[in-house]
């Protein structure tokens, strides 16, 4: 039976008002640059639990974000970026395609700049596909409207995706020492022998009293492999590093666990 392992995330991380925040700076940004008599900001930022949840016809545009926009709204929202409302009656097929282009383009930006804040790529600015927002984990949901609070779309974006969001707005947890201050300090000092494994090997007896200037004996560690890290004549591993050079002598340099 085959597992995966998903990114642990909290539902109150998701909806906490930092996060809602920087959603809302990036439909700000986007904003100004497409449409300069009208102002389109975050109306609604809201948590759903499974695609049903997020009622809309959703089409998916790259990997990580979906957008529901009705078509008549789709053309308003067009029409609000150019500053005209095209006469749709005596529009050529060449004039709809053009219309159709840019519209395009608006959505694809508001994308490519959603999923940079996610820390995603936005995938080809290829035609969008109809799909559900997000599976079964739920997604987060945003509304989009324009300063006379008509709604005019919507974006989703699934929990997995969130993860990376969610985390950099988290305030770092304050380190405390794990001694009283006095005898932390008093320790501070006190040298303390590091051990690094290179590697271990087995021989017998036989070949232990056999061994002569020249053998080479092959270790159970590979060279791409880090070493493990602990206080001499403990068994406990507190950190990993690679093996460097630095000028005449060897280096570690530790890894992130």
């Amino acid at each position: 039976m085959s597992q995966t392992v998903s990114d642990w995330l909290p539902l109150g991380a998701v909806v906490r008002d930092p996060v809602r925040t920087r959603f809302a700076r990036v439909v700000e940004a986007w904003s100004s640059t497409w449409f300069c008599r009208r102002n389109v900001a975050l109306a609604d930022y809201r948590w759903a639990a499974r695609a049903s949840d997020a009622p809309g016809v959703w089409r998916r545009h790259g990997p990580v974000v979906a957008i529901a926009c009705a078509e008549r709204l789709a053309g308003r929202l067009r029409a609000d970026a150019l500053g005209v409302r095209p006469d749709q009656t005596s529009a050529t097929d060449d004039d709809r395609r053009v219309l159709d282009a840019f519209q395009h383009s608006l959505l694809h930006d508001l994308v490519a700049r959603l999923s940079d804040l996610l820390g995603h790529a936005s995938g080809k600015n290829d035609a969008p596909e109809a799909g559900a927002p997000f599976d079964g984990r739920g997604g987060v949901v945003l509304d989009l409207a324009d300063d006379q609070g008509f709604n005019l779309l919507s974006a989703a974006i699934p929990a997995g995706a969130m993860v990376r969001l969610c985390r950099s707005t988290l305030a770092p947890l304050p380190r405390r020492p794990l001694l009283p201050a006095p005898i932390s300090r008093t320790l501070s000092g006190l040298g303390m022998p590091i051990t690094a494994d290179l590697g271990q090997v087995a021989l017998s007896l036989e070949d232990l009293q056999g061994l002569a200037p020249g053998d080479v004996l092959v270790l159970d560690h590979r060279l791409d492999q880090p070493l493990n890290l602990r206080r001499t004549g403990s068994d406990v591993v507190f950190a990993r590093a690679r093996l460097a050079a630095d000028g005449p002598r060897l280096s570690l340099t530790l890894q992130a666990s």
